[in-house]
């Protein structure tokens, strides 16, 4: 092979390899904006349905109790329309939908409560009881408790040798035994 058949070679095997890489980065660049496209379209997907969450929770609201409790005469607040438990053309109240709130029953008699705000209905209450309240604030210490029973005796020390002192001149005392680990 001469050179200039291996030149010519070398060129034509350049171009193609050229024209390939330039193929492959527009696949891959293609692939990747379609993946982008589609997690655009499911981020949509999701925040439409977040805000639909959102919306549905702010219906809720809060339902607080009245002074008198449940039975009182005057007039507890009603949730708004549009969950369950709700007054709205869809859904007439059919079952509560406020967790802490019992359901709201019609007397087998009439419209209206009896005098003195006592409830007649004959239903019993099964409704779960709603979450805890906010920790109160702490308490003022009790008394002291009853003291408690003596502890058991500890064991025996060693027996230590006595050592008599020569007046006449130094004692030397011995070192004393390791300590515990410490």
């Amino acid at each position: 092979m001469t050179s200039t058949t291996s030149a010519y070679a070398a060129i034509v095997f350049g171009a193609i390899s050229i024209v390939c890489i330039i193929y492959g980065v527009q696949t891959i660049s293609y692939n990747i904006e379609d993946i982008r496209n589609e997690m655009n379209v499911e981020m949509d997907i999701w925040k439409s349905e977040t805000d639909s969450l959102y919306r549905d929770m702010q219906k809720f609201g809060r339902v607080k109790r009245q002074y008198g409790g449940y039975g009182a005469a005057g007039s507890n607040p009603t949730p708004h329309g549009g969950f369950p438990g709700g007054s709205s053309p869809m859904t007439p109240g059919s079952f509560p939908g406020v967790v802490g709130v019992p359901p709201q029953f019609n007397p087998t008699q009439g419209g209206e409560p009896t005098p003195g705000g006592s409830c007649n209905c004959q239903a019993d209450n099964s409704c779960p009881a709603g979450p805890a309240g906010p920790k109160g604030a702490p308490g003022s210490d009790g008394i002291d408790g009853i003291p408690g029973v003596p502890g058991i005796d500890g064991q025996n020390a060693d027996d230590a040798q006595a050592q008599t002192q020569q007046y006449a001149g130094c004692f030397t005392c011995p070192q004393g035994p390791q300590g515990p680990p410490g």
